[in-house]
């Protein structure tokens, strides 16, 4: 063969490609390593090919153009709050069952699950549910925003996987902030009654008024409505001034029932309130009515006579009178006093007369209970029939009584709707946001609130994370 066809034949190119070690310079018969032959351009794009089939396998890719899921970080949250609640069971279940195998290392491993699984089961069950949900939940969002900015999905979950407790409680602080001791109080007790809070409202840094947490704000209307006017005596889903109207006439009959007719011991207080009424006729806005001043007038001369006794009859007329000033005065204070004097001569009639305690006890906070709806009407805290216990608790702060606990009156109900900013589904909640809800708002492209509605930051659940982080 000649050399020229040698050169052009495949065995010369074979022999031309394999790799020949270098001689020149070796020492003590000991080469360099061979070089590596090019590979071809088909060996590269089927090695690349592998590669980023791995990559995005084992989340090291970014999609090219990411998209923020709330449903799927819901989604993990959910199956994280699964896994934590019915994991332990299902871990000593299989473990039994792996413990039958008769092999030493299979006996061991299932005796090891059935001691996890019943270690497990002492954490108390909420803390069970929320660690994995919000571990879960919480990865899925790190990976989600991650991508945003171009880092590997795989990156982000490791790094959120990887940061502890002690940051995983710094980003959960973040997303619905923590409590001081007497919000986080004043919210479990008004969750006991049925209401359902956002963190947003219980936070300690920048509390925002709002109606409740997401989707529940119809729920805790009705919850509001129902206890306010169950104060009165009776319940109802709306509190309209017809309904007001009514409580004041049906428990006016009472008092009628129980007054007239009839005679009664009094204590020597009373003297003294009678004289009130007399000596501040103009102040209070009761001259001119002379059924006040006769009534008045009447009872005293009865208790000169006959010692601290009054006639329930002169009682009733009295009361009866004050009361109806009270309610069209248009001196919401006066009124407010006038309802106070009314109260003191019904607690002296209380204080000496223990056949009729028990029935003025349940009639003087349903009375009071029923004007302190009706004020709040007027000043606007009650529209179609729903009451904004926020206000409540504003107007009876101003009051210049003190907050009464008997758990008969409404005064409790607008002090947690007061420090809770507990509003009407007609009012207008606060915007104020977390720092973390201003980022998820940022990569969402909405507002902060709105984006904490739609990651459930302002949910239920996110306010159960939030207690479980302010213990």
């Amino acid at each position: 063969m000649k050399a020229t066809e040698f050169l052009d034949s495949p065995s010369a190119t074979s022999f031309l490609d394999t790799p020949t070690p270098e001689t020149g310079g070796a020492a003590f018969g000991i080469y360099p390593k061979q070089r590596a032959t090019p590979s071809r351009p088909e060996t590269k794009e089927a090695v690349q090919r592998a590669s980023e089939k791995a990559a995005d396998v084992m989340g090291f890719t970014v999609p090219e153009e990411p998209e923020m899921s709330p449903k799927t970080v819901g989604l993990s949250a959910g199956m994280g709050a699964v896994a934590g609640r019915y994991g332990p069971a299902a871990l000593k279940k299989t473990g039994s069952m792996v413990s039958k195998i008769p092999t030493p290392m299979t006996r061991a491993a299932g005796m090891a699950m059935q001691a996890a699984g019943t270690g497990l089961q002492a954490i108390p069950s909420t803390r069970r549910t929320l660690l994995p949900a919000t571990a879960m939940g919480g990865t899925e969002l790190a990976a989600q925003t991650g991508e945003q900015f171009g880092v590997p999905r795989a990156a982000s979950e490791l790094t959120a996987l990887g940061l502890g407790p002690a940051m995983g409680r710094r980003i959960g602080e973040s997303l619905v902030g923590t409590t001081t001791r007497t919000a986080e109080a004043l919210a479990q007790k008004a969750e006991k009654l049925g209401f359902k809070l956002s963190p947003a409202q219980t936070r300690a840094d920048v509390p925002v008024p709002a109606k409740g947490a997401t989707f529940y704000s119809e729920k805790n209307q009705t919850v509001a409505n129902q206890l306010a006017s169950e104060g009165t005596g009776k319940a109802a889903k709306e509190i309209s001034p017809e309904f007001i109207g009514q409580r004041l006439k049906d428990l006016g009959k009472e008092y009628d029932k129980l007054y007239k007719g009839k005679q009664f011991k009094v204590d020597s207080s009373i003297s003294n309130d009678l004289q009130n009424i007399l000596s501040r006729e103009q102040e209070l806005g009761v001259a001119g009515v002379s059924t006040v001043k006769q009534a008045a007038q009447t009872m005293l001369d009865t208790i000169q006579r006959q010692g601290p006794v009054v006639i329930g009859d002169d009682f009733q007329r009295l009361r009866n009178a004050l009361t109806e000033r009270a309610r069209s005065t248009s001196s919401r204070g006066n009124a407010h006093e006038i309802y106070e004097l009314v109260d003191k001569i019904d607690a002296a009639v209380a204080a000496r007369n223990p056949q009729f305690k028990a029935a003025l006890d349940v009639l003087r906070p349903q009375y009071r209970n029923s004007v302190i709806l009706e004020d709040l009407y007027r000043q606007g805290g009650i529209r179609q029939g729903n009451i904004s216990l926020e206000q409540l608790g504003n107007m009876l702060r101003g009051k210049r009584d003190v907050l009464r606990r008997t758990g008969k009156d409404i005064d409790e109900l607008g002090e947690l709707g007061r420090e809770l900013q507990l509003r009407a589904r007609w009012e207008t909640e606060g915007r104020a946001a977390t720092s973390g809800e201003g980022l998820l708002g940022q990569i969402f492209g909405t507002g902060a609130d709105i984006a904490g509605k739609i990651t459930g930051t302002r949910g239920s659940t996110a306010r159960s994370l939030q207690s479980y982080l302010s213990e």
